[in-house]
């Protein structure tokens, strides 16, 4: 039986997990936009490539992922995919069940990483984070 104390006390260490977390995502991403906003109207006169940036975004997120496996993954390199795959309860992927929803997925985030990053050269940024944060309100209507 858990006494009361121990149990208040779990509910705010998660609590203060929760908004650490949530303080640090809205730090970074307050930072971001400011950054990239500099970078596309002031930056040496500005840069005027936004797709540009959200090219280097996607190799720098690829190049990060394949470290991840890589460096977390490393137990199952020595087992044979047959194994590690059965052992893991991963199914591997089909070609077509790759390209009917793995490849959409990636193509819509990277349309809307260019979409965001070539709205710096035009709207202000407190525009763009009024629409930034109201998407939710499109996710919640459509869903």
């Amino acid at each position: 039986l858990i006494s009361c104390s121990e149990k208040w006390r779990d509910i705010t260490v998660k609590g203060l997990d929760v908004a650490v977390w949530s303080l640090l995502w809205y730090a970074f991403s307050v930072t971001l936009v400011v950054y990239n906003k500099w970078i596309l109207n002031s930056w040496e006169g500005g840069f005027k490539y936004p797709v540009t940036i959200s090219m280097v975004h996607m190799i720098m997120k690829l190049l990060l992922s394949v470290l991840a496996v890589k460096f977390f993954c490393r137990d199952q390199e020595s087992r044979t995919d047959q194994l590690a795959v059965a052992e893991s309860g991963m199914a591997k992927l089909t070609w077509s069940t790759y390209m009917c929803s793995a490849v959409p997925v990636g193509v819509t985030t990277a349309l809307d990483i260019a979409a965001s990053n070539a709205s710096f050269l035009y709207v202000s940024i407190p525009l763009y984070t009024i629409v930034k944060s109201s998407s939710i309100l499109f996710v919640l209507f459509f869903s």
